[in-house]
């Protein structure tokens, strides 16, 4: 389902948050879409959320893990960065 920034579809009084819409489809982005959602609707708080920086985490062997920018997206937007591995 496509919505707006305030989670609101096409449709007149129509909401969707989580996994039905076209943004991330993620457990905790869609409880804090819900979190934002109750605000502005039941709140008289509107608040959109931030999708800039979301943690991503694959249970593998190893475990591998991500947040915020790329190394090319830091370089591209800061310049020179300072990049950590660790094993």
């Amino acid at each position: 389902i496509k919505v707006d920034e305030n989670s609101r579809s096409t449709v007149e009084h129509i909401y969707a948050i989580g996994d039905v819409t076209n943004r991330v489809q993620l457990t905790p982005v869609a409880i804090r879409e819900g979190q934002a959602f109750a605000d502005t609707v039941y709140g008289n708080k509107p608040h959109t959320v931030d999708y800039s920086c979301i943690p991503s985490a694959v249970f593998s062997h190893p475990p591998i893990a991500s947040v915020g920018l790329t190394e090319a997206q830091a370089r591209s937007q800061l310049g020179q960065v300072a990049v950590y591995e660790s094993d």
